[in-house]
């Protein structure tokens, strides 16, 4: 192969290897040389090698490849964006020695993909059932955590609204789950501009004027979610006519 831990057997062909002396990668002498032909030869790469050229020496003289053998070392991650995402979305993890990662997992969930853009950096596809917790990135030389958390946006799911009706101005307090990156909360149509995040699981808003009664609805990235039963928006009386337009007491 061209990329493997320390340990990796690696099979070299060319010309002239009878008499070999010398097997290294970057200077460091492989510990095992098998000697198959005077064109082909079976090395173990060494503990503590380092990506670099394969040279072969015999008592001529020395030819190194072409080509590097990459050393794969145990992942390392320094950061990632967006620290919170819904299932789908793609997260960009930043750090070192990804070459050759063979998973990427958040809270240990298996993401939905990944690719590799370079060895310092991968983006990963949030599974639907990711957990809270570590991302980490896994290659043949080990595994990688970062420091901070993942938390996987879900769409808000709203239990109650208390009170069930008030008239415009009325503070409503809502209860329910993953009141997480609430972007937007809304009545009906129209949008509630004054609300409060107490927890991920309850809300305050005040009930804006010039609305109607309507479902209580709660957005984030993962989508909406509207209470399973109206807000009464409760208004004063409008007289439009009445009739007769004069008349005695008791009329």
């Amino acid at each position: 192969p061209r990329l493997g831990v320390p340990g990796t057997e690696v099979t070299l062909t060319g010309l002239h290897f009878t008499d070999v002396t010398d097997v290294s990668i970057s200077g460091r002498s492989a510990t095992s040389v098998l000697f198959d032909s005077d064109s082909k030869l079976r090395v173990q790469i060494p503990s503590g090698a380092t990506t670099g050229q394969l040279s072969v020496t015999n008592p001529v003289g020395t030819g190194a490849s072409l080509s590097e053998f990459t050393v794969l070392q145990a992942p390392v991650i320094t950061s990632f964006a967006p620290l919170m995402a819904p299932a789908q979305q793609e997260i960009t993890v930043q750090g070192t020695n990804f070459t050759g990662a063979t998973r990427v997992a958040f809270g240990g969930v298996s993401a939905l993909s990944f690719a590799l853009d370079s060895d310092s950096q991968i983006r990963a596809a949030v599974p639907v059932d990711a957990l809270r917790g570590t991302i980490s990135v896994i290659n043949a030389a080990g595994s990688g955590e970062s420091d901070s958390s993942f938390t996987l946006l879900q769409v808000p799911v709203v239990a109650s609204i208390e009170p069930a009706s008030g008239i415009p101005g009325t503070e409503i307090t809502v209860r329910g789950l993953n009141f997480v990156e609430v972007s937007e909360v809304a009545i009906g149509e129209l949008a509630i501009l004054d609300f409060s995040m107490d927890s991920e699981t309850q809300l305050r808003a005040t009930i804006p004027a010039e609305t109607s009664t309507g479902e209580i609805g709660i957005r984030n990235l993962a989508g909406t979610g509207v209470s399973p039963s109206d807000f009464v928006v409760i208004k004063p009386p409008v007289v439009s006519s009445f009739s007769p337009t004069s008349g005695g007491l008791g009329t």
